[in-house]
């Protein structure tokens, strides 16, 4: 394979989102070490793709300047070895022995590359340590630390409680006025930013399933805000229950944007037929059943839209919709289109 072709392929993967494959397939294909400066670059995409954009342009700087990463070994920062699992100690282990490329592999067979896995979060916050990229791990490994917390403090629901969310509806839980401090989930927030990232200034966004509308904090100033819910959020909020079918009417949106929604839906294929029927340019997050399986069967989500289907339904109404993970390569999917006319040409 020459070196247009390896990189067009490496390209595609972190296009996509595919953290795992892009390292499986890079480990292959070049060494992993602190003066391998494509090796470092692919460090910087990595973490854009996770969701730290500015550790990201860090990195991709420091590699322009010098073309090479640690100028000192650096290991572990205080307190990060001590929440390694025991499944992982070898993995880090070979990060301490500087085998990059083996512990790169191996991780990537081992555990999904993305943000909502804090034992990946330690080991590529170790990676970036002890390469030399200190400030860049710490970020990485603290964020580890606040996702663990997090769930901590705002722990699942028992056997019981899927039960009864499945007999109400999973949206249920969200079907009560006001913002709630456990919906503002660290992913949840990075997510919302990465997609904020795509919204051109002078835009019309419509929210639907804002819940804490943590989007709207990192939209340009410039751009007129719709937040649509199931249940009020505040005075602005045009209330709908997606389930019942109730969607808003067109309110001059450019953009509409549907985050972390669709996987608590019993009708998320009447959802997603409904915002291709808007012919606006969407951006939707959804966690597809081929992904998550086994959780549908235990009862944490509903039966989900198929990649299949989604795509079918995009389609159908005339889009040429692009795929892509969401932060990482997890079991969260975003599917977009740009917006339509009624010609069904896109703009």
């Amino acid at each position: 394979m020459g070196p247009d072709q390896f990189f067009a392929q490496l390209n595609g993967f972190l296009a996509g989102g595919k953290l795992n494959d892009s390292f499986v397939f890079a480990a292959q294909h070049m060494p992993f070490s602190p003066d391998n400066a494509h090796f470092l670059r692919l460090l910087a995409r990595s973490l854009d793709v996770l969701g730290f954009p500015e550790e990201g342009m860090r990195v991709a700087a420091r590699v322009a300047d010098a073309g090479v990463g640690r100028t000192s070994p650096g290991g572990f920062f205080d307190g990060d070895a001590n929440d390694v699992p025991p499944s992982f100690a070898p993995l880090h282990d070979l990060l301490e022995t500087d085998c990059f490329n083996e512990g790169f592999s191996l991780a990537a067979q081992r555990t999904p590359f993305w943000l909502e896995n804090p034992d990946f979060l330690r080991f590529f916050g170790h990676a970036l340590h002890r390469l030399g990229f200190v400030e860049e791990g710490q970020s990485v490994s603290a964020f580890a630390v606040s996702l663990v917390a997090h769930r901590g403090r705002f722990s699942g629901k028992t056997k019981g409680e899927h039960q009864r969310y499945a007999e109400l509806g999973h949206s249920h839980p969200y079907a009560q006025d006001g913002q709630h401090e456990q919906w503002t989930h660290p992913v949840w927030d990075r997510r919302a930013r990465m997609i904020a990232g795509r919204i051109p200034e002078g835009a019309t966004v419509l929210d639907l399933g804002c819940g804490n509308m943590l989007i709207e904090r990192y939209l340009p100033a410039s751009v007129r805000y719709l937040p649509c819910d199931v249940a009020r959020r505040d005075d602005r909020t045009l209330v709908h229950d997606f389930d019942a079918r109730s969607f808003p009417p067109d309110q001059g949106e450019t953009h509409v944007v549907c985050l972390g929604v669709m996987p608590y839906l019993t009708h998320q294929e009447a959802l997603l037929q409904h915002i291709v029927d808007r012919r606006k340019a969407f951006l939707v997050t959804f966690k597809p059943n081929e992904f998550i399986q086994a959780k549908v069967a235990a009862g944490t989500f509903p039966p989900a839209i198929t990649l299949g289907g989604a795509h079918r339904i995009a389609t159908e109404a005339g889009y040429e919709p692009g795929f892509a993970f969401v932060l990482g390569q997890g079991d969260e999917v975003l599917i977009s289109g740009a917006r339509q006319d009624h010609t069904g040409h896109r703009s």
